[in-house]
């Protein structure tokens, strides 16, 4: 269906989370309020995710991405392969977690999940509002086919809004297609890993 009017009307995005990072690692929660930078296998997820790109029929438009330093290396070494233009937007940063920053997973990744929230931190609900709201400004240029490469909150921000209350969420150096329902709201009609 290559080149038909509904294809050429078909509107989303590709999401990729950023590669393994030092903190991914070590096991330690790193909110949007610290930089560590990629380990070798983080910096080789992106090297795939690139690959993945050069078998797809559709290619994104433009790369987006927070400042940080794991989503910024990884969108740059998957436009080594894409050569396109690279936007920041510092509001699809990960979600500020205070005094949690450096503390082990194993400990406050059960908090995150039940809503608690972090002493000098973001709340969940300032969050998921901020990771939506830069979507639906995305949303806009859809029709581009950006590439957003992103931290692991704001997958699980868009994973619910298909499927509410699952705590889904992309692993290191996973891909993912949104489509987007026709229309002025932002409202995802899909998602499929790549």
């Amino acid at each position: 269906m290559t080149g038909s009017a509904s294809e050429k009307s078909e509107c989303g995005f590709f999401f990729a989370r950023h590669g393994q990072s030092i903190s991914n690692r070590d096991e330690v929660s790193a909110g949007g309020d610290i930089d560590p930078g990629l380990t070798e296998i983080g910096r080789e997820q992106a090297r795939v995710i690139a690959g993945i790109f050069q078998d797809l029929e559709r290619k994104p438009g433009y790369i987006v991405t927070p400042p940080l330093k794991r989503t910024l290396d990884t969108a740059r070494i998957i436009n080594q392969t894409l050569h396109l233009e690279i936007r920041i937007e510092a509001s699809l940063v990960e979600r500020f977690l205070g005094d949690w920053n450096g503390q082990s997973s194993a400990i406050t990744d059960p908090l995150l999940r039940k809503g608690v929230t972090p002493p000098n931190g973001e709340s969940a609900t300032a969050f998921r509002n901020r990771i939506l709201d830069s979507f639906r400004g995305l949303s806009r240029q859809c029709e581009n086919w950006p590439l957003v490469v992103g931290n692991r909150g704001p997958s699980r921000v868009l994973l619910e809004e298909i499927r509410p209350g699952n705590g889904d969420f992309l692993a290191n150096g996973e891909l993912m297609q949104v489509r987007l329902s026709p229309g002025i709201e932002f409202r995802i009609a899909g998602v499929e890993r790549l």
